[in-house]
């Protein structure tokens, strides 16, 4: 069967003529196929070793038209022997196992001892035995390739064929022999691969275990390393990107100059170190960690640190401060008493047994109710147990009675202890002192807690206090009044403060909450909930009417000018939401959150607004909060949330020139959502950090995917919000990005709206001049409707500008639109600006865009938003070099 083209060719080529181009060309694909292969290894990963093999097996069977192909390699195992293993089999791996099923592997051995490097094996004829090759490839003629390194079978590559007709010419041969070798070299590289993969889930898994996480560290490259485990350990995603920064930033502001002084000397002295340090992760927990480093220095005298981080056990922690704090419990002046969640005393401190005349030995595992003569109806008592379960606290006065039988008034605050679920397991009652007087008008809250700006008392002064009032009504006249919750808004004060600066909003801040108490509301009964938010609380209404009075009187404020100094006089006015107790709530905090929801409403209805609550905004609170939640859950997931990207096409030639990353999120239930339907939930929520993240991440992946496969790369514009700037973190995000995936200049663009372009202060203009500096250009989006002052918009380092999509609908008609478009492709060609008319949809639009010097375009007209699977197609029939504009 192996025979030269020389000795086989007939006398008569008329007849062989045929058979011999036939020959020719099975040797000439398969040295074809053996180059082709070649080039394919030498790209090859250990990860795809497997599918490398099996595709050159197949198309080497193709080329040289074997029937069935295998390759077998001897594993290493737990004796000598080991094991054989078929990594490829054209018939599929089942038959295969099947015929190794019971095969001896030493008559295998022996067996190719003494063959030659391609041994022809002749069909079975019958009658006689079958040879172990014969029974590999099924009683059938072929070639076998026994691969023998240092006289040890390594693997055997075998081609089965229905004629036993295949002419192998000498550089068919060699071209069949290196195919073999190369099989065998990289499945070694397969199963070194597989192993290491395996030792690394091990070292994982061990990890994990033990709450260990490492990493290594290049001070010549700056290069780390981090484990899963470790990015456990601070609180991050497996996803998330790890930089130095960011691990100084998570130490705690109590061990970080220790730790950071610590870390700089042993750097110095080119040592190890060993410490222990608290972290303080995103989400407000602490948490305790042994961190141990070494040092090493590599052959080419290159440094290389390394070490682990481990989470120390609360255990230790609490073993050794249980006494103290028993200790501090016990000396303690207030009063301490821990009940169990249905009532019984589990602890009391002396301080407790002092103020109400029991012994701790008498109150030990008794219901409270027994030693507890209430002067209070049931109802308040149960208002009680509902706030402090549901909001976790609750402070007020108790009146009850001494041991001595006198009355006595308790200042009192019941904490809710709960357990790692949600039920409640304790409640902690702090008795902080007795009321002389024993019949107040309003239960005492204790003093403090104001609003330093204002002077008012702040958030949590007026949940007591609405707590207070609350509690009187449930103890006199549950059935006749109401209690009324009014949270105000100021219309008009970002404006405010964004054009005056703080200064100017601090001192409306300060004149409208005087105003609010001259204009006839008690001190007592007003608060400063936040920025420029406050709250005005009416006790003892009769009706809801009653109510009518104070909004009218804080309503017409907005008619008083206020004169912030510097000739500096504004007109404000406001928004109102209101919940009364009981329809809209039984506790301070339900009625503020129901105020503040009717609030929303108001400000959607438009300025000087007044909105009283209804169950129905709840739902679509609830809705709105439900689909907040459903957002963060796919970001930490990252799998519903996707890219697509809209071409930037070069109206002359047609040429894709550039894309825009558009976010989309597969929602489980209501299908592909665009970004109106939950963005604005995001930055409601403060989520447009996390979404931009996933933007710039995925957008930085998905160019370097295209890279990798070969495709021609065009800029890719990333929408950024203003919270990405004002976080102070963006360009460390950006250089990470960078660094993992090799962006080079110009791949990425970040889009800033108009309306979100800060003023150019010093800060701002570094930070965008570091962003450049990447080769991250900066583009403003929507431009030509928002607030930015032409004054300063050539300060800013830009790369492009993109014209409305508003306008370029409107240049379809004589107009105004066409004046301003005009007038913007003027500018951006002064300015030496880059320009993308986004929104073309007709036409008509492109060709005025065009004529009028703006000729790179976006939109319908050209392309919707499409898959990254539809723009690779685009990108290939690109050249490699950069995109021309």
């Amino acid at each position: 069967m192996v025979r030269s083209l020389s000795e086989s060719a007939p006398a008569d080529l008329n007849k062989a003529g045929e058979e011999y181009t036939r020959q020719r060309h099975r040797n000439r694909r398969l040295c074809q196929t053996a180059e082709r292969c070649a080039r394919a290894f030498v790209a090859s990963k250990g990860d795809t070793v497997q599918g490398d093999l099996e595709s050159m097996l197949f198309l080497v069977a193709d080329a040289i038209e074997a029937a069935d192909a295998l390759l077998l390699v001897l594993m290493p195992g737990g004796g000598q022997n080991g094991r054989i293993e078929a990594v490829a089999s054209q018939q599929g791996p089942e038959p295969v196992r099947e015929r190794l099923a019971g095969f001896s592997l030493d008559a295998l051995m022996s067996s190719a001892t003494g063959l030659p490097d391609i041994y022809h094996c002749q069909e079975v004829l019958a009658g006689q035995p079958m040879s172990d090759w014969q029974y590999l490839l099924g009683g059938k003629p072929g070639l076998v390739l026994p691969l023998i390194n240092q006289g040890k079978l390594k693997a055997v590559m075998a081609f089965a064929f229905e004629l036993d007709d295949l002419v192998l010419s000498r550089e068919g041969r060699s071209a069949l022999l290196t195919l073999a070798h190369m099989a065998v070299v990289f499945t070694d590289v397969g199963v070194l691969d597989a192993a290491l993969q395996c030792q690394l889930q091990r070292v994982a898994e061990k990890e994990q275990l033990s709450g260990t996480g490492s990493w290594d560290f290049y001070p010549a490259t700056k290069l780390l390393r981090v484990s899963p485990q470790l990015k456990q350990i601070f609180g991050l995603q497996e996803n998330d990107a790890i930089h130095l920064p960011y691990l100084a930033r998570c130490l705690h502001p109590d061990d970080r100059q220790r730790v950071l002084d610590q870390i700089t000397s042993s750097l110095a002295l080119g040592e190890g170190y060993q410490l222990e340090c608290r972290l303080l992760l995103p989400d407000g927990r602490q948490r305790r960690v042994l961190v141990r480093s070494n040092v090493e220095r590599q052959v080419n005298g290159e440094l290389w640190r390394h070490g682990l981080i481990q989470e120390v056990g609360l255990t230790r922690q609490l073993e050794n401060q249980l006494p103290l704090y028993h200790h501090v419990i016990e000396q303690m002046t207030e009063g301490v008493m821990v009940l169990s969640s249905v009532g019984l005393v589990e602890f009391v401190n002396p301080a407790f047994c002092r103020m109400t005349g029991y012994s701790a030995e008498a109150l030990a595992g008794q219901h409270v109710k027994n030693h507890h003569v209430s002067r209070h109806p049931p109802a308040f008592y149960r208002h009680v147990l509902i706030r402090s379960c549901r909001s976790g606290s609750w402070v007020g006065e108790v009146r009850s009675q001494h041991v001595s039988g006198d009355p006595v008034t308790y200042q009192v605050r019941v904490t809710a202890i709960r357990q790692e679920g949600a039920s409640v397991r304790y409640l902690a009652v702090l008795l902080q002192g007795v009321v002389t007087d024993p019949a107040p008008a309003m239960p005492a809250i204790r003093q403090g807690s104001c609003d330093a700006l204002t002077g008012l008392p702040d958030r949590n002064l007026a949940l007591q206090r609405i707590d207070a009032a609350i509690a009187v009504l449930i103890g006199q006249h549950p059935q006749s009044l109401q209690v009324g919750v009014v949270v105000i808004n100021i219309d008009d004060f970002k404006p405010v403060n964004d054009s005056l600066g703080h200064v100017y909003g601090d001192k409306l801040l300060k004149a409208f909450g005087q105003r609010l108490v001259r204009c006839g509301l008690e001190h007592g009964n007003l608060a400063r909930l936040g920025s420029d938010e406050f709250c005005v609380l009416i006790p003892n209404l009769s009706c809801a009417d009653d109510a009518t009075d104070v909004i009218q009187r804080i309503r017409q404020l907005k008619q008083q000018c206020y004169d912030l100094d510097a000739g500096f006089e504004v007109y404000v006015s406001v928004c109102l939401g209101v919940a009364l107790y009981p329809q809209h709530g039984d506790t301070a905090l339900q009625l503020l959150s129901n105020a503040d929801t009717a609030l929303h409403a108001a400000k959607r209805s438009g300025r000087d607004s007044v909105c009283y609550y209804h169950n129905d905004m709840t739902l679509r609170a609830a809705a709105r909060l439900e689909r907040i939640n459903q957002l963060r859950v796919a970001l930490q997931d990252g799998q519903a949330l996707r890219l697509f990207y809209q071409p930037q096409v070069n109206a002359t030639t047609g040429a894709l020139v550039g894309l825009e990353a558009l976010i989309r999120w597969q929602h489980p239930q209501e299908g592909l959502l665009l970004p109106d339907r939950f963005l604005s939930h995001a930055h409601d929520a403060g989520l447009m950090l996390e979404v931009d993240r996933f933007s710039l991440q995925q957008a930085a992946m998905q160019i370097w995917q295209w890279r990798d496969q070969g495709l021609a790369v065009v800029p890719v514009a990333v929408n950024v919000s203003q919270q990405s700037f004002v976080a102070g973190n963006l360009l460390e995000h950006l250089q990470s990005l960078v660094e993992r995936f090799d962006l080079q200049a110009g791949d990425i663009e970040i889009e800033l709206t108009e309306e979100a372009l800060l003023e150019p202060t010093p800060q701002v203009l570094a930070l965008i001049a570091a962003i450049n500096r990447l080769g991250i250009g900066l583009v403003i989006d929507d431009f030509g409707t928002g607030y930015s002052s032409l004054g300063y918009l050539h300060r800013f380092p830009l790369q492009k500008l993109k014209i409305d999509r508003s306008l370029v609908a409107g240049v379809d008609n004589a107009g105004d639109n066409r004046v301003i478009a005009r007038t913007i492709v003027r500018m951006a060609q002064e300015l030496s600006f880059g320009l993308v008319a986004e929104g073309v949809e007709n036409v008509y639009q492109a060709d005025f865009l065009s004529r009028s010097g703006c000729v790179v375009h976006q939109g319908f007209w050209y392309d919707q938003a499409l898959d990254p699977e539809s723009i690779e197609r685009m990108l290939v029939a690109l050249p490699t070099g950069p995109p021309s504009e």
